[in-house]
């Protein structure tokens, strides 16, 4: 799976989940909650078992890229750290 896949399938968990959102961020363009995913959540929709693979494998080449952020980008290895794009 590519990097352009990954956050494709991001984005569909984004427009999936919406109305079941924990928490949310308004986003001006889109008029939609962006949905903040943590780490169990994308290993799990991957279908990968090991979520520190999935980090290091997947999200961490989108978060070098820019085109994931982290809620809390002062402790990326934070027990409360989730993703959006």
């Amino acid at each position: 799976m590519t990097s352009e896949e990954l956050l494709q399938q991001l984005k569909n968990i984004q427009n999936i989940k919406c109305e079941t959102q924990t928490l949310e961020l308004k986003s001006a363009e889109k008029g939609c909650p962006t949905r903040f995913n943590i780490r169990k959540e994308i290993s799990e929709f991957l279908k990968i078992k090991s979520v520190a693979y999935a980090m290091k494998r997947y999200v961490q080449p989108l978060i070098e890229s820019g085109k994931i952020k982290l809620t809390i980008p002062d402790t990326p290895k934070s027990t409360q750290q989730k993703y959006y794009s």
